[in-house]
């Protein structure tokens, strides 16, 4: 039961606050207007007399989902920014709660990898990236395509391994 209460627990907006005080001060108006009418300092003698009424408790857990209830974050006044659709956006960041989980924790640096890591110029890259057999690949398939728009252009351009050597001169 008090798992689910935590789940529920959320800031009040400022809206919801100020909702909230009012009725706290017409709860409290109204008690005195009652107070005033079936007992007020006149009506009784006793009236130096406060009266308590206790409720009987189940268990101590009901007095543990009271605390758990309790916001522990202070309502803080930072700036934001309002939205189109009436959505106010905070600034800064929500203040971080707890340790950071397993899943976020990176264990590895970012860099090259295995063969990568030795290699110093462009030329060993690009050899990394596009191999022998993948430049053989986009050479034929390169040439098909050709052949095929040659028929409709009346031009013979084929591409050639030195051609695709310059385009990586380019890059």
């Amino acid at each position: 039961m008090a798992s689910t209460s935590r789940e529920n627990r959320r800031l009040l907006t400022e809206v919801e606050l100020q909702k909230e005080a009012e009725n706290i001060w017409e709860n409290e108006t109204e008690n005195d207007i009652v107070e005033d009418i079936f007992g007020g300092e006149d009506s009784d003698k006793d009236s130096n007399e406060d009266y308590v009424e206790e409720q009987p408790s189940d268990s101590d857990s009901e007095q543990s989902e009271i605390e758990d209830e309790v916001v522990d974050e202070p309502v803080r006044n930072i700036p934001r920014l309002l939205g189109k659709n009436g959505h106010r956006w905070s600034t800064q960041p929500p203040a971080r709660q707890g340790r950071t989980r397993r899943e976020n924790i990176v264990l590895h640096l970012p860099g090259p990898k295995r063969e990568a890591r030795t290699v110093q110029s462009s030329e060993q890259i690009w050899n990394l990236v596009f191999n022998e057999q993948m430049i053989d690949i986009i050479i034929l398939h390169s040439n098909e395509e050709i052949t095929l728009r040659e028929i409709v252009l009346n031009s013979k351009t084929a591409q050639f391994e030195s051609e695709l050597e310059n385009i990586q001169g380019i890059l």
